[in-house]
């Protein structure tokens, strides 16, 4: 058996050397309980047995599988049902049968529905066939070759439990019976292969070392695995090779298979090496790499197969292997380096995410879509939104040509430092614009004081930290929870859009060693819009670096408006009893009763921080 992971071709891969147990990730166990009683000889398989293997857990995307036969001798027709060796994954049974018959039978439990396929078993070679499903339809190759295909029910199962079994003399009249299990690819994907038309750019050595061996290093890229290079001797050490090699153009790779060794005693497989690919040349990522300490100090000829696959498909136009030891003799050798991939783009779906508020199904980040490989297993992980917690569990999965949504939670998150913010007015008139100021109040924490330390805060010229004010008027939030809600959608919009303004703060209205308070203000408030309430939220930002995007903390919201601070005002400073007598304060009563009343028109609005005097400011915000 070998387990062959997502994306592999399996119908290639049914074709290789299915014998080689090195392929095997899985129990040592039963892959020689499996070769024991199944590969090698006439006596080997057990008659009338029924063997099953659980792999551990079911092959949910596992369906393909293969049998390798060549017939010694016909019997009678009745063979197919009394002669023959066959192996059973879900709904289906691949069924050598004596007497030149390959069957592929579809069960409904243990009822035949029907011999889906029958064809005749060729007797010159070891050939390998293969069955696969994809959606409705089943498939039959002869090693590389679609034998036949024809519509089945989309529901059929071709995974789970690999049963064996041998019934009558089959041994007899097949000379070898191996199997194996591999991947379907999902409807609608194009299977990657072997690269054509690679070639070998660049061959690199640390040193020449005794022996100078001339080596066709084109018999690496020449699709033989009979051929192989062997690099120069060196007795008593090793010398470092970097191979570079060159795809035809830069196309989306899925991995690679590396045959190391020789045909002869003195070149083995690596020991200690690491894969990379490039799409420049220059800039390298590592595709994996491999190291043991065993070592083979044989004189035969040897072969090492090592896989590298991908967990998505990347572009590339370079490999780059570089192997600093071999084990036991003293030289390396490879056979072929086979690169997998596309020659054409493999297909690519879209799909949509929504990120909402937990609490009220609000979207708090504007729909978006991205992209994946069809028939790669791919991670859907939501954005980072500022202010708001993630509560949903990214999405692995892997994507068929069907469009997918997904639906993302977050829970608003405000800082414990930032307090809610609380507000007070200053009085128009001839000369002093009317304002309504929002104040709040910071804790120094610890993302400031990692900034900062003990010293005082720089105030505006700094590009690391910076505190600020929302303000939207209430009536203009339409569906939105919130301010905050508002401004990060509204984020990828030009600022001549955003309805939220932003007011960063220039001046810091007090700070202590443990305390920043810092304001945002409305000035120029029309008469007309005395009485609309206006949100604010407060917020500290930081950021790593001044080209680095800003990470937000939000306070909790205040709404307020110019009319309702006046009349707190009014009602507790500055009651009828506190202002009696007192001149002064019976003005700035008589003031604050023409906003209430909203009799008193002023100019056109704008935004900015604390620069006028005359606020109501003895310690009474609201």
């Amino acid at each position: 058996y070998k387990k062959i992971s997502d994306g592999t071709n399996f119908i290639t891969e049914a074709s290789n050397l299915l014998g080689n147990t090195s392929y095997w990730t899985g129990s040592t166990n039963q892959i020689n309980t499996v070769f024991d009683r199944f590969a090698g000889g006439y006596t080997t398989c057990k008659i009338e047995s029924s063997e099953s293997y659980d792999m551990g857990t079911d092959f949910s995307m596992s369906v393909g599988f293969a049998i390798v036969g060549n017939e010694m001798s016909s019997v009678t027709a009745d063979s197919v049902n009394n002669n023959y060796a066959s192996m059973k994954v879900g709904d289906f049974e691949l069924r050598a049968a004596a007497g030149s018959k390959l069957l592929v039978v579809y069960y409904k439990g243990k009822e035949v529905l029907r011999h889906a396929f029958k064809v005749p078993v060729t007797r010159e070679n070891d050939d390998r066939y293969t069955v696969a499903k994809c959606s409705d339809t089943l498939y039959l190759y002869r090693n590389n070759e679609l034998l036949a295909q024809t519509k089945i029910d989309k529901e059929a199962a071709l995974s789970g439990k690999i049963t064996i079994c041998n019934k009558g003399w089959c041994p007899n009249n097949f000379r070898d019976v191996m199997l194996k299990a591999g991947i379907q690819a999902p409807d609608g994907t194009t299977t990657p292969s072997v690269i054509t038309g690679v070639t070998v750019k660049e061959h690199t050595q640390s040193d020449n070392g005794h022996e100078t061996v001339v080596s066709n290093l084109n018999n690496l890229v020449d699709g033989d695995l009979n051929t192989f290079w062997q690099g120069n001797v060196k007795w008593g050490g090793d010398i470092t090779h970097t191979f570079v090699l060159e795809l035809p153009a830069e196309k989306y790779i899925t991995g690679m298979t590396q045959h190391w060794g020789g045909g002869n005693g003195y070149s083995k497989a690596t020991t200690d090496s690491e894969t990379l690919y490039s799409v420049d040349g220059e800039n390298w990522t590592s595709m994996g790499t491999y190291r043991t300490e065993a070592v083979d100090e044989s004189w035969s000829a040897s072969r090492l197969v090592i896989n590298y696959n991908l967990d998505t498909p990347v572009k590339a136009k370079y490999i780059k292997i570089v192997s600093s030891k071999n084990g036991g003799r003293p030289s390396l050798g490879a056979y072929e380096f086979e690169v997998r991939g596309y020659d054409s783009d493999p297909v690519i779906v879209e799909y949509t995410v929504n990120c909402v508020d937990a609490d009220n199904g609000n979207t708090v980040f504007n729909t978006y879509t991205e992209q994946a490989f069809v028939g790669f297993n791919t991670t859907v992980t939501p954005k980072q939104i500022d202010g708001y917690s993630l509560i949903s569990e990214p999405v692995t999965m892997r994507f068929g040509t069907e469009p997918q949504t997904f639906t993302f939670k977050y829970q608003r998150k405000t800082s414990a430092a930032i307090g809610t913010p609380a507000a007070n007015i200053r009085l128009g008139n001839g000369t002093v614009k009317a304002g309504l100021r929002f104040r709040t109040d910071f804790t120094k924490d610890s993302l400031f004081l990692k900034v900062y330390g003990n010293e005082k805060y720089r105030y505006s010229d700094d590009a690391l930290v910076q505190f600020g004010t929302l303000l939207v008027p209430y009536k203009l939030l339409g569906s939105y929870a919130d301010v905050v809600e508002m401004f990060q959608a509204e984020a990828s919009l030009a600022e001549s859009e955003r309805k939220v303004v932003n007011v960063v703060a220039k001046n810091i209205y007090a700070q202590t060693d443990s305390t920043i308070s810092f304001t945002g203000v409305l000035t120029d408030i029309p008469a007309a819009q005395y009485k609309t309430n206006v949100c604010a939220v407060g917020y500290v930002r930081y950021r790593t670096a001044a080209d680095q995007p800003w990470t937000y903390e939000f306070s909790s919201q205040k709404m307020q408006s110019y009319a309702g601070v006046a009349k707190l005002a009014r009602e507790n400073e500055y009651s009828d009893e506190k202002v009696k007598g007192n001149a002064e304060l019976e003005a700035i009563a008589a003031q604050l009763d023409e906003i209430i009343g909203a009799s008193n028109p002023e100019l056109p609005g704008t935004v900015g921080d604390d620069g006028q005097g005359g606020w109501i400011d003895n310690g009474m915000w609201y």
